[in-house]
């Protein structure tokens, strides 16, 4: 006989990490059939308890944490870079409406409850210049910079109407060092010839 669960008993399993999988649902309650689990989240899900994140991976709804933290965990591995980073960082003065990442599988988007979670596919070897700040992993400003222009490269011209539409700002808080070594990692002479113009336009 199904019998219905208190969304107490998984608010106390999950007070560390309100994210969580089937697999650990099932962990955290072996006494009940996989069955009986599936109907409780069913349930808690129409009564708002609980948000499907996506297949097998959901949210305690009155402990979502933030966005950027959510993206990390979506889709692994992956880091918040690109606009998001770029707002984030006040490079451009636009707010991001989505969390924008990148990743070394492919391309994915992701649209629940809680926003749209856009992952970029990068190669393993530019995989790099992100850290762990306020509990997710993002790209340094550096990093989240040359993600943009090298996703972007196809479209890089070297004049200044371009570099308008690029709406870049407070570039002088870069670190250029941290970022030229960033540029020889990436090895396109597209990417450096842009910067190269984009830091002379900038007086950088």
């Amino acid at each position: 006989m199904f019998k219905e669960m208190n969304i107490r008993a998984l608010e106390t399993k999950v007070r560390q990490q309100p994210i969580f999988s089937t697999e650990q649902l099932r962990a955290y309650f072996p006494d009940r059939s996989i069955a009986s689990l599936r109907q409780n989240l069913y349930n808690w899900q129409k009564q708002g308890y609980v948000v499907k994140l996506k297949k097998s991976l959901y949210a305690v709804a009155s402990r979502l944490p933030e966005p950027a933290k959510t993206a990390n965990l979506l889709y692994e591995p992956s880091y918040v870079s690109l606009q998001y980073a770029l707002s984030y960082y006040q490079l451009i003065p636009d707010a991001a409406f989505q969390v924008t990442s990148v990743t070394t599988r492919k391309t994915k988007t992701f649209t629940n409850a809680t926003g749209t979670y856009w992952y970029r596919n990068i190669k393993p070897e530019l995989y790099f210049g992100y850290r762990l700040v306020d509990g997710f992993y993002l790209a340094d400003p550096e990093k989240a910079l040359l993600d943009q222009l090298y996703l972007s490269k196809s479209q890089l011209r070297l004049d200044e109407e371009y570099c308008a539409e690029l709406r870049l700002q407070n570039l002088d808080t870069l670190d250029l060092a941290r970022l030229e070594g960033y540029l020889n990692r990436f090895n396109v002479p597209r990417l450096t010839a842009f910067w190269r113009y984009c830091a002379d336009h900038y007086q950088l």
